[in-house]
């Protein structure tokens, strides 16, 4: 991922967010620079919503319950986002979003979740907008992303070897 001009990130789901456990920049200057230890929330992330989207039913109705709870006009939004992440997961394997958080922001993200529930992760490549069209996320970085977390997910917590 460091020869494009973006920043991946592995983030660990705590509570209503996810938190950056690893950042890799690439060569860029990058527009936003989000450390390690920052943390993004589920609900108003479209990040956060892929990880909410690769959540075990039972999972995601315990976080989608307590986003309900704590923030009850937002849970239609995100429910909509949730299945747009289930859907693009579905089709492609990643998630694209082009400039839904942030107008100068694109990335492609997935997420890292076993399957029978525990931590919650997700990868990210981000970039300015101006340096990662759509294509190049569509076609090369997002294909990347998925291999990548084939690779991820052997490391991670509770990971099984098949």
């Amino acid at each position: 991922m460091s020869r494009y001009p973006a920043a991946a990130v592995l983030a660990q789901q705590h509570e209503m967010t996810m938190i950056y456990l690893i950042r890799c920049n690439g060569e860029t200057s990058f527009v936003v620079n989000h450390p390690v230890g920052t943390s993004v929330p589920l609900a108003d992330t479209m990040f956060g919503c892929t990880c909410l989207a690769g959540m075990p039913p039972t999972m995601f109705e315990r976080v989608a319950g307590r986003i309900a709870a704590t923030t009850p006009g937002r849970m239609r939004s995100v429910h909509r986002r949730v299945e747009e992440a289930r859907r693009q997961l579905r089709e492609r394997g990643f998630v694209a979003s082009f400039g839904t958080d942030h107008p100068a922001i694109h990335y492609v993200a997935l997420p890292l979740v076993p399957p029978h529930g525990g931590l919650a992760y997700g990868l990210l490549c981000a970039g300015p907008a101006f340096q990662l069209p759509r294509e190049l996320l569509e076609h090369e970085i997002g294909p990347e992303l998925v291999r990548l977390a084939a690779q991820v997910r052997m490391a991670l917590p509770g990971a099984t070897r098949e």
